[in-house]
């Protein structure tokens, strides 16, 4: 189940499960109540690196340096549910910022502004499963603490263009080389030319304007490093929606229409059913809307610096005819009014 999974809970000694993660893998959390007061608690995997608040911390003979950065569990009590006295089991499956071992520690915090602590007893790690016994914070979060006395890498920020043109090619990114480290490159809206593995990539742009990204992991010899990402934007983006009225009386003058105004762009406007007043390329524009009975607001960006445009934005209109009266009368009497 990826997000919020919630159960009943009415009994102690009894296993419950919570079959949570992500995407990519299960990271089930198994609860068991030694004291309870009956409700129902929701369960959930949050797929981002916890943070190392609270850390270096020690535990019996073990020296916890790091928080894996895999991810981590929240429980959330609901409907009255309480415990003081409650068994954890957690499911690392595929987890790989550092080695799971016997002395793998489970920690808790009560929320993410929170440090990092233990509670109760250390089970030895079995698998990828990590263990305590006898915890007492509920609601609270849990993460994996290592004890292998490893130090992640810490990258720098991702240098580059952060604004290019939809087909541009070889265009370089890179962060400080570290001795001994490798680089794992993800790109989102362009390819990889050539460099993975390395500090330094070039990178292909695809045809289509949007919002790119590009994502870096750097790995030492025993642990990876937390993501770096830098948006990249890749022109011609595409407009925003059309802002203005999508019902108009015949003859409507002045009618105010806009997308979003970026910088370096041109909006190339068509009115069909009305007239531009005056013709302009600027996001806003007005509009005289004629005698018809239908409409149309077309607009294409243009980005003045890469010469390309994007897709037309369209927004439909609809004009009503307006009925003026011939003579006082009353409302609901045909008479009153020229309908014809």
């Amino acid at each position: 189940i990826i997000g919020q999974f919630e159960r009943w809970i009415s009994g102690t000694g009894t296993n419950f499960n919570f079959p949570i993660g992500n995407s990519s893998a299960i990271r089930p959390l198994d609860i068991t109540f030694a004291d309870l007061s009956s409700g129902s608690l929701i369960a959930e995997f949050i797929n981002t690196a916890p943070g190392n608040s609270g850390l270096p911390l020690t535990d019996g003979t073990a020296d916890i340096s790091n928080a894996f950065l895999d991810g981590y569990w929240t429980l959330t009590r609901a409907n009255s549910l309480a415990s003081t006295d409650y068994d954890l089991d957690l499911t690392g499956t595929g987890f790989s910022s550092f080695p799971i071992v016997d002395e793998t520690r489970l920690l808790i915090r009560e929320n993410s502004s929170s440090d990092w602590t233990v509670e109760g007893t250390h089970i030895a790690a079995t698998g990828e499963t990590v263990s305590r016994d006898n915890l007492v914070t509920l609601s609270a979060e849990y993460g994996f603490g290592d004890t292998t006395a490893c130090t992640p890498p810490v990258s720098s920020v991702i240098s580059g263009l952060t604004s290019v043109c939809a087909g541009d090619n070889g265009v370089v990114y890179n962060v400080d080389l570290n001795a001994g480290s490798s680089y794992q490159w993800t790109i989102t809206g362009g390819t990889i030319a050539s460099g993975q593995g390395t500090n330094t990539l070039e990178v292909d742009w695809g045809s289509t304007g949007m919002m790119g990204q590009i994502q870096v992991i750097e790995s030492n010899s025993c642990t990876q490093g937390a993501p770096e990402l830098l948006n990249v934007e890749i022109h011609p983006l595409p407009s925003s929606v059309i802002s203005g009225e999508t019902t108009v009386a015949a003859g409507a003058s002045g009618e105010v229409y806009s997308v979003l105004s970026r910088p370096n762009y041109d909006y190339n406007w068509t009115i069909t059913g009305g007239t531009q007043v005056p013709v302009t390329t600027s996001a806003s524009i007005t509009v005289d809307w004629g005698t018809g009975t239908s409409g149309k607001v077309s607009v294409v960006p243009e980005n003045t610096v890469c010469s390309q445009s994007a897709s037309a934005e369209e927004l439909d209109v609809t004009i009503l005819p307006v009925i003026t009266s011939q003579s006082d009368g009353e409302w609901g009497n045909s008479a009153t009014w020229d309908c014809g």
